[in-house]
């Protein structure tokens, strides 16, 4: 039994070790650039699959013990030997894409294992990262006898997007927090109180710096002790609230419920969202 609950606790720290987040923060960085620490292989047949082994490697799975880990730093440069270590590590795969969708930091391979990159934005029409031809959040939906991989059941995975302290919006830079067309899922702000509403679901509150929300899009934010509105998925900017009340939805809060929400902006405040 001791051996047996040993084994357990190594397994599953094997298998869930991975940081989907991780992954996404390097592959940002990364996609349309070359990590000086590793081999570029974009002359010598391409560098997809040791890009995205670079990516999950910075995710904190270790490769060391999969075939084929030749290339610099312990990357795997050969997109079936990448494979066949997602498989070797217990991923998930499927030749279509989940239900519920692919997490940020799953693996996509195309044509017959030809080619690789990595999702960095979930979901049943996923958006991806990758080398050779740089791409970041470009279209998954391409290629032939695609395969992918993944190591949870669908989305949930929370992206930050960079704190602002604007607001204006007409500046996508600082005046706002989030990215139209791009459903927010979360809000931090450093100071104060403030609550998002789930869609379908309720509300959740948090202060100082703490997260609010929980990887379900958006249909409300309240803040308290600020002027804020927020922008409509597929929509526009409604009128600016000053008051919070949970209570009331007319004044006590920013949004439509039912209405996804993708961008907020809160004056006098330091705040960021979150996409999943």
């Amino acid at each position: 039994m001791k051996y047996s609950f040993l084994l357990i606790l190594y397994l599953i720290g094997y298998s869930f070790s991975y940081n989907g987040q991780a992954a996404y923060n390097y592959a940002q960085r990364w996609a349309n650039d070359r990590n000086p620490k590793y081999h570029d292989y974009s002359d010598e047949g391409g560098d997809c699959a040791n890009f995205v082994s670079q990516c999950l490697i910075a995710g904190g799975l270790s490769l060391s013990d999969c075939y084929g880990n030749y290339g610099v730093g312990g990357t795997i440069p050969y997109v079936p030997n990448l494979q066949s270590c997602l498989t070797k590590k217990g991923w998930k795969s499927s030749t279509s894409i989940p239900s519920k969708g692919l997490p940020v930091g799953a693996v996509i391979t195309f044509n017959d294992g030809g080619h690789t990159a990595l999702v960095v934005r979930s979901g049943t029409n996923p958006l991806i990262a990758g080398h050779t031809t740089d791409v970041w959040m470009g279209s998954a939906n391409y290629g032939y006898n695609n395969k992918y991989y993944w190591t949870s059941d669908g989305p949930g995975a929370i992206i930050w997007y960079p704190y602002v302290n604007g607001y204006n919006v007409n500046d996508g830079n600082n005046g706002y927090a989030g990215e139209f067309g791009v459903p927010a899922v979360a809000l931090k702000v450093k100071s104060g109180k403030y609550a998002v509403h789930e869609v379908g679901g309720g509300w959740i509150t948090a202060s100082d710096n703490n997260v609010a929300g929980k990887g379900n899009p958006i249909d409300g934010v309240a803040v308290d002790g600020a002027t804020y509105k927020v922008h409509l998925l597929g929509g526009g900017w409604l009128e600016a609230v000053s008051k919070y009340d949970l209570n009331d939805s007319e004044y006590g809060m920013a949004g439509i419920y039912g209405r996804v929400i993708d961008a907020i902006a809160i004056k006098g405040k330091t705040y960021a969202s979150a996409h999943n």
